[in-house]
């Protein structure tokens, strides 16, 4: 999903900073199981004031 937003803000001339964080590229498992490939909220919040200070 991030693609298809970055290309629309890009597209409709968006040029301030910009950065993807995303999951490992595998198959997602159930339960508990689920965190070990899954985005943490921690991840995002960590890239987001990473590219605040950019």
């Amino acid at each position: 999903m991030s693609e298809g937003v970055i290309t629309a803000l890009v597209g409709r001339g968006f040029d301030g900073m910009i950065a993807r964080v995303t999951s490992e590229d595998f198959f997602i498992p159930l339960g508990d199981a689920a965190r070990r490939v899954l985005l943490s909220e921690a991840a995002i919040e960590k890239a987001a004031m990473e590219l605040a200070r950019s």
